[in-house]
């Protein structure tokens, strides 16, 4: 996905990296707005199954003896900060274009949106 200077300025500004940027924008549902944009975001089923997955994957990790050294301490922050996100209460969205594969923004949402009306 390609992302607009405005979103790696705001992505930077919010402390979102591109590996859960790319997790939201891949599993989320979009919610489409005006202008040819979507909002992506979980829904709370959605997301309770992810934040379950994600926590067998670390434990995979920790119990999996042939991942080795740097490579696995890598793997478990990313899959560390992917868990904080998705559980805070203020749950990470991004903002695309519908036309071409661009992130327009990203930020926290600080008011629930109805996925399903």
């Amino acid at each position: 996905m390609i992302s607009t200077h405005h979103a790696q300025k705001r992505c930077q500004q919010r402390a979102l990296n591109k590996h859960a940027l790319a997790v939201i924008a891949s599993i989320g549902m979009p919610i489409e707005q005006k202008g040819g944009t979507s909002i992506v975001r979980l829904d709370r089923a959605e997301l309770r199954s992810w934040v379950a997955a994600l926590n067998e994957v670390m434990y995979l990790l920790f119990s999996n003896a042939s991942v080795v050294g740097g490579l696995k301490k890598r793997k478990i922050k990313i899959v560390k900060q992917l868990l904080r996100y998705l559980q805070t209460s203020n749950q990470p969205y991004v903002v695309v274009d519908n036309d071409e594969d661009v992130l327009i923004t990203c930020g926290h949402a600080f008011e629930l949106r109805k996925v399903n009306p």
